[in-house]
């Protein structure tokens, strides 16, 4: 998925915020429970991050930081679940996508193809969630999914770090 083209193709969470601080799309800082009521019922897109914490100290594409990751963003989408909403997890899907291919066809960090396969679950997803996980605000991918949902109406909800269930448990 390309980014909006109203939007730089670099992150500028700042001048986001700025530009819908009197929107109801983008609610910033969002407590969890609020998001969830909002979203009760509807699809939801869990747009967390991928890519640069799945790699290694030298920089390569690391089987068992991806798997951390997917789990991580599991914990995200059963937590939504459980209080009535269908978060789709990218992430969850394509590592395990990734894990079963043992002909080694698909590349874990390819941009283009990963963008282009998750661009059906953005397009029929009711909002966007971003946990607070770490490195989402670094994460070209959820900067992408972002601008895209605000620019096609869609609602998206940065939640607040320690504002889910059982504080810290969630974000690391």
């Amino acid at each position: 998925m390309n980014a909006a083209p109203d939007f730089p193709a670099t992150s500028d969470w700042a001048g986001l915020k700025a530009d819908f601080a009197d929107s109801s799309l983008l609610s910033v800082d969002c407590l969890l429970m609020d998001a969830l009521l909002k979203c009760r019922g509807r699809l939801v897109y869990l747009a967390t991050p991928y890519s640069r914490i799945s790699l290694n100290l030298d920089g390569e594409w690391c089987p068992v930081r991806s798997d951390a990751a997917a789990f991580l963003a599991a914990k995200w989408a059963a937590h939504c679940a459980v209080n009535g909403i269908t978060a789709i997890s990218p992430i969850v899907h394509a590592v395990q996508m990734v894990n079963a291919d043992i002909a080694g066809a698909i590349d874990p960090l390819a941009d283009a193809f990963w963008s282009k396969w998750c661009q059906p679950l953005l397009e029929n997803s009711d909002a966007v969630f971003v946990p607070a996980m770490e490195g989402w605000d670094k994460s070209i991918g959820v900067w992408r999914e972002v601008c895209w949902a605000v620019e096609r109406n869609a609602p998206v909800f940065l939640i607040k770090k320690d504002s889910e269930y059982g504080g810290g448990i969630w974000t690391s």
